[in-house]
């Protein structure tokens, strides 16, 4: 049976929390930009070695709201991949849509900083995706349109506001469905 108080969906988000009162903290405290001092994704950094930067920018965050809607997200999309997959397989699906996500950001927005979870939860989408298509028969009928209703809207919403890194929604999103896929086939 599923035990969602220790999932690691719930695990992710106690770290994400802890990483951004600590952020919080040190940025207050010493005044300097810790978000870019700790991890951003910056490419002229990356292709200089410091490739760490294409994972540490999964569990920082802009802000309260930006931290809000990633863990809510998190919140909604994980416990049910988590539930489907298992717990390494979901952890793997989940940091390899974040890494592949900051690699898209880095090399379609070379000059842009950017932190942030939602390469990772665009990965989680993808997996929902995959399941619905594959599963289309088998699951309520508005599953799959509610589904793709939801990369739609986000995807659009990124379009329109100009802080929002597509490229890292759009890395996350494909990764996380070929990962699914071939966890699927080898599962």
């Amino acid at each position: 049976m599923y035990d969602n108080k220790l999932s690691a969906t719930n695990m992710l988000i106690v770290i994400n929390v802890c990483v951004s009162i600590v952020g919080t903290i040190l940025t207050l405290t010493t005044g300097h930009n810790i978000l870019f001092m700790g991890g951003a994704k910056y490419t002229p950094l990356i292709i200089q070695g410091e490739y760490w930067r294409l994972i540490t920018p999964i569990f920082l965050h802009s802000g309260l709201m930006h931290l809000f809607m990633n863990l809510y997200s998190l919140f909604l999309l994980g416990p049910f991949v988590e539930n489907t997959f298992g717990i390494i397989r979901y952890l793997l699906i989940y940091f390899f849509s974040g890494i592949v996500g900051n690699a898209a950001s880095a090399l379609f927005l070379p000059d842009t900083v950017s932190v942030g979870a939602s390469g990772a939860i665009f990965g989680l989408l993808g997996t929902w995706l995959y399941l619905g298509l594959k599963y289309k028969s088998q699951l309520p009928v508005e599953f799959l349109g509610n589904v793709i209703s939801m990369i739609v809207i986000n995807i659009f919403y990124g379009l329109i506001q100009s802080n929002i890194d597509n490229y890292a929604h759009l890395g996350g999103l494909v990764s996380g469905f070929l990962i699914t896929l071939i966890i699927d086939t080898f599962h």
